[in-house]
């Protein structure tokens, strides 16, 4: 489970969050939303206002530069190796 934030938000109304200040809330919304849609890998974009979360998009293939730079991982190798394991295991 892990959390990246963008780092082009710009607008003086929002401002990127630290991965320490996500929010069960947030955190539990996300994760409903890739069970409900078997989500192994992408990206949902939630954007939190003081009264409401909005979901603005849901990435099925994302890019995966910024996941790389936050996790120093190989995720391309990551994802193949995660999809050989499950193959094999159908």
């Amino acid at each position: 489970n892990l959390f990246s934030v963008s780092e082009k938000v710009k607008n003086n109304n929002m401002r990127p969050i630290n991965n320490n200040e996500i929010s069960m809330e947030l955190y539990d919304l996300a994760y409903k939303i890739s069970l409900s849609l078997d989500l192994s890998y992408g990206a949902i974009d939630l954007i939190q206002t003081k009264q409401n979360i909005f979901t603005l998009e849901i990435n099925l293939s994302p890019g995966f530069m910024a996941l790389e730079k936050a996790t120093s991982l190989n995720v391309a190798k990551e994802i193949l190796n995660y999809c050989s394991k499950n193959l094999k295991a159908q």
